[in-house]
């Protein structure tokens, strides 16, 4: 085994390690990020597209709608395939990201 893929499988039980320690933690959408192999990139456009949600969830409040299905619909399909829909919501909102918005959307999932 070559060092490069020592120092891989180093840093991958460190991974490992780190997940056991976060479990459960402060961190729940972190820690699905990490479980899940989801990437920096992956993570920043379901942040950009919560951002844009949450200004339309806003903006739809203000018209007077009530049924944010539409949101819903857009979450889902832009949602990374690696990350379940349910534990993702729970997650964020648990964490403390875009918990009006989850909160919403976690309302219309189970109706």
């Amino acid at each position: 085994m070559n060092q490069l893929e020592e120092r891989i499988q180093t840093l991958e039980y460190y991974q490992q390690l780190f997940l056991q320690m976060i479990e459960g933690g402060a961190y729940p959408f972190y820690h699905l990020v990490i479980k899940k192999n989801v990437t920096k990139s992956e993570v920043e456009q379901l942040f950009s597209l919560c951002e844009d949600l949450e200004e339309e969830l806003g903006k739809q409040r203000a018209q007077g709608y009530v049924v944010f299905t539409s949101l819903l619909t857009l979450f889902e399909k832009q949602l990374p395939t690696a990350l379940p829909v349910d534990e993702t919501m729970n997650s964020l909102k648990d964490q403390g990201l875009f918990v009006d918005l989850m909160t919403e959307l976690m309302k219309w999932k189970h109706q």
